[in-house]
């Protein structure tokens, strides 16, 4: 209950003075390169106290859009050296989803998935290959609901990238996929599987028999993209 209490609080000064900032620096009114107007400046234009605006310069600094140097004030950072926390704030402007972002979030999901599959392939063990194989089946038999095919299909990824045996690239892969559900907190959470699917679900099981790594990657990319297909034409 506390929980829920505190998520409804108003933002604090600092916090709404960090957004209008963040907002001013995403949006261009302050390009990298660029001081923003000092402590006393902002205190003016704000009305926020000097300890409130030093608090939301810092909350800045965290997210990477500034570097404070004593004396030098705070300086705009290029966008790519930000956090990628700042996602959820790129994710929505003027109220909608931005389509060019959701597409390259789903390029490097692409570039995520297909490398994980390469590693797994590569360092699975015969069991580990024998059940994503029944996972693949039982995605592809129809016989799934919308909510039990999300479900098994997130058992799939998650065996995936734990045959990788590389820990960063799962970490990335699970922070991206956080940023992505809190940015679009109303989007459909049950997926149904795109048309085409079942041939290439096939294609990947007899590769996965194989270990053929090179017809597994096209395969992967070939579904990743019929998905990509699919969530940005829900956008349009």
């Amino acid at each position: 209950m506390l929980a829920e209490d505190s998520a409804q609080l108003p933002p604090s000064r600092a916090e709404a003075i960090a957004a209008e900032l963040r907002q001013d620096i995403l949006g261009g009114r302050f390009r990298p390169g660029e001081r923003l107007p000092s402590e006393r400046d902002l205190v003016a234009s704000t009305g926020g106290s000097r300890s409130s605006v030093r608090e939301a310069l810092k909350s800045l600094e965290a997210l990477g859009l500034v570097e404070i140097k004593p004396g030098g004030g705070a300086r705009v950072m290029p966008l790519e050296h930000a956090s990628l926390d700042v996602l959820t704030h790129l994710a929505f402007r003027d109220g909608r989803p931005d389509p060019t972002l959701i597409g390259q979030w789903l390029d490097v999901q692409e570039i995520l998935v297909v490398g994980g599959i390469r590693l797994a392939v590569e360092r699975a063990t015969d069991a580990e290959i024998d059940e994503a194989r029944a996972l693949l089946r039982e995605i592809g038999s129809g016989a799934l609901d919308e909510g039990s095919l999300d479900a098994t299909l997130r058992t799939l990824f998650e065996r995936i990238g734990a045959a990788s045996q590389n820990l960063i690239l799962r970490m990335v892969r699970y922070r991206l996929l956080d940023i992505f559900n809190r940015s679009f907190p109303g989007r459909p959470r049950r997926v149904t599987l795109p048309q085409g699917a079942d041939r290439v679900l096939q294609r990947v099981d007899a590769a996965l028999a194989a270990r053929d790594v090179q017809t597994l990657e096209d395969a992967a990319r070939a579904i990743v993209r019929l998905r990509r297909e699919h969530v940005l034409s829900r956008l349009k």
